[in-house]
Formats: C-alpha cells, sequence, structure tokens
C-alpha cells in the first residue's frame, strides 16, 4: 500500500508564514468586533467611500473578510482594514478593540493608547502574542466615524521585520481618508 501523500512538504519557511499570517487574519475576522455577529438575514454594512494607499511593495491580497488587504512579499507580514457600519454605534472603542485582542494567546504589550487618525479619536494597542503556538507581533487601530467602525491591524511574523513593517503601518495609517 502506498503511504498517503505529504502535502505539506512543500511549505517553505516563507509559505508557512503566509499560511499562518492568513490563518490569524481568518482567526481574527472571528473574534474582531466588526465580525462577532453577522447581521441575520444579510451582510454587515459597511463603508464603502472611505480610502487607504497601498504600501510601497506590499501586494494586494485576496480580501478575506477585509476592505482592504495587502501582504509584504518577502517577510508575509499582512496589514488589513475592515469597517462595520452602525452596528456597534454606541460601544465603547476600548471596549470593542480588546474584543480582538481576546483571540491572540498570550498578548502582551503596551496599554492602549489613544490616537487621532482622519480627524477622529481612536485606541492603539502593540504587542506580541502566540497563535496555535507560534509567536506574532500585533499592532492594532480602531477608530469610528458617522457611526461606523474601523479596524486597521499588522500582523507580522517575521521579528527581524517588525521595526520596518511598524514604520510602513505608520505611514499606512497616515494615509487613511474617510470622507
Amino acid at each position: 500500500m502506498k503511504p498517503a501523500p505529504n502535502y505539506f512538504s512543500c511549505l517553505t519557511k516563507r509559505s508557512s508564514g503566509i499560511i499562518i499570517n492568513l490563518f490569524f487574519l481568518g482567526l481574527l475576522s472571528l473574534a474582531a468586533c466588526s465580525w462577532l455577529i453577522p447581521e441575520p438575514g444579510g451582510k454587515d454594512k459597511k463603508y464603502k467611500n472611505y480610502q487607504v494607499e497601498r504600501p510601497l511593495n506590499w501586494k494586494k491580497t485576496a480580501k478575506a473578510n477585509s476592505d482592504y488587504a495587502f501582504i509584504h512579499p518577502s517577510s508575509a507580514s499582512i496589514i488589513f482594514t475592515n469597517s462595520i457600519c452602525d452596528k456597534y454605534a454606541n460601544a465603547r472603542l476600548k471596549d470593542l478593540g480588546q474584543n480582538i485582542l481576546r483571540s491572540v494567546d498570550n498578548f502582551s504589550g503596551g496599554h492602549p493608547q489613544k490616537v487621532s487618525l482622519a480627524k477622529r479619536e481612536g485606541w492603539r494597542w502593540t504587542g506580541k502574542g502566540f497563535l496555535d503556538g507560534a509567536p506574532v507581533n500585533l499592532d492594532y487601530v480602531i477608530l469610528r466615524k458617522n457611526g461606523c467602525v474601523f479596524d486597521l491591524v499588522l500582523i507580522n511574523t517575521d521579528h527581524d521585520q517588525w521595526k520596518d513593517d511598524q514604520t510602513v503601518f505608520n505611514k499606512f495609517l497616515n494615509t487613511l481618508k474617510i470622507p
């Protein structure tokens, strides 16, 4: 009898990083405030008019439940955004933001910091944690405008690339336009 094929033997460090990040993206999308419980009988309402710029040398990737998603071709780091309108219009942003962090095992980092983006106040968390035993870095921003909540996230598994990715993420945040 022939042994079963090993479908995972082709994974390199880079491709396994991509898989971890995509899995993490899916996990975050299940836990994040903007994806907790879909509205009965339909999808949650998105904010269609906001814009961000693709970071230089990053590739646009499948949306995977996000409004925008970009991947770094060598480190496999991911930046993604999501919006949801009306559903959490009266919820506290800090509480909503802490929901996303519950999906990261042993999340550690600084306390949330107030930020101002696109002429709105929000919260930002930066730290480390584990996903399925793999170490990850996370930079997460949440803000609200016009009754909509916006999540902006950087996920990194290549710790040597973390500082560079954060620099890119900071520039990315400054491209956010919410009319």
